[in-house]
């Protein structure tokens, strides 16, 4: 396996080929929702959305720690730390993959047990929520049983192997983790305009994304263990998972608090307002708050595509090519 981290200007366009894609689909597919959705459907699928954006949350910062530390081990660091990161040669460095298949089984260990209290919660709080909407919805209750079982299936699967994304950007790939995505994002698309033809609501949209969601895992799984990755891993003595954890959780707890408040501030008025507000409103008003979600996508694309080079770069001590990505990133 190299253990080069190879980032450019074909990285940042498949990032924004991706990141507009997802846009477009999102553009593409509203005419169809808005002209085949009751208000109060559109409502509603405006409280999917943004429940999906809160699932997130449970990763509590793992996922960037994790990442961050997959992209250490691949430029050849032998010991990771709680602050701060082990120098390397960048000419002499090898992969430890004892050190790799640990942070591995930690990823495993930490997103088994997350994706159990996932499912609790949706089980549980989730359901008694939509329950309490479906109080003054009209239309079809049936359809948004099958609808809400189908989202909570697909977001605990989507959860529990969320650390293919850790592995995929930490080692580098952002080329075809952006590939798998613009696969995915089309057969959503596709899925869900001929399901909505078929005259299926919510269904629709989260059959599409299951469908989409299977798709991207598979192909991330076959891109990230490749035989000689498997094979490499297999005659590894890996090291005590549980270390791992402890070493991740206080820069995991900071970015977790920063996203937690960044999401309160953003997308929790959707889950308030929908107890207050008709949901016609409320399909408004998410409409609108989509559109600000887009630009904010749309701007952090040049500076998440970097963000593996810029770990590689502090443990190289270069510190004049981290600004250089920093200044255009801006």
């Amino acid at each position: 396996m190299n253990n080069r981290i190879n980032i450019g200007k074909k990285d940042v366009i498949w990032n924004y080929v991706a990141t507009f894609l997802q846009i477009g689909s999102g553009i593409v597919l509203l005419p169809f929702i808005l002209r085949s959705f009751s208000e109060e459907t559109v409502g509603l699928w405006t409280v999917y959305a943004t429940i999906i954006s809160f699932v997130g949350l449970l990763d509590f910062g793992f996922n960037a720690s994790f990442s961050r530390n997959v992209t250490y081990i691949v430029s050849g660091v032998r010991e990771l730390k709680t602050s701060g990161y082990q120098n390397i040669n960048p000419e002499t460095n090898e992969i430890d993959y004892g050190l790799f298949k640990g942070l591995i089984n930690s990823m495993k260990w930490f997103y088994t047990r997350m994706t159990l209290l996932l499912l609790l919660l949706l089980a549980t709080a989730g359901t008694y929520y939509i329950l309490i909407l479906l109080k003054t919805y009209s239309g079809d209750h049936n359809e948004v049983y099958v609808s809400w079982i189908i989202l909570c299936a697909v977001n605990v699967y989507s959860f529990y192997t969320f650390y293919y994304d850790a592995l995929l950007m930490g080692k580098g790939l952002i080329k075809q983790a952006k590939q798998i995505q613009i696969a995915g994002q089309t057969v959503y698309l596709v899925t869900a305009i001929v399901l909505i033809y078929l005259h299926f609501s919510l269904t629709a949209i989260v059959s599409a994304q299951a469908l989409s969601i299977l798709i991207r895992r598979y192909l991330s799984k076959q891109i990230i263990f490749t035989p000689d990755f498997k094979k490499a891993l297999s005659s590894a003595q890996a090291y005590p998972k549980k270390a791992f954890i402890r070493l991740i959780l206080p820069n995991a707890v900071k970015f977790g608090l920063t996203g937690l408040g960044s999401m309160i501030t953003s997308r929790v008025s959707v889950i308030i307002g929908a107890l207050y507000l008709a949901l016609n409103d409320i399909a408004s008003y998410g409409i609108t708050i989509q559109i600000i979600w887009i630009i904010a996508a749309a701007a952090s694309v040049y500076s998440s595509t970097y963000m593996p080079k810029v770990a590689q770069f502090h443990i190289q001590e270069n510190r004049d090519a981290v600004k250089k990505v920093y200044l255009k990133s801006c």
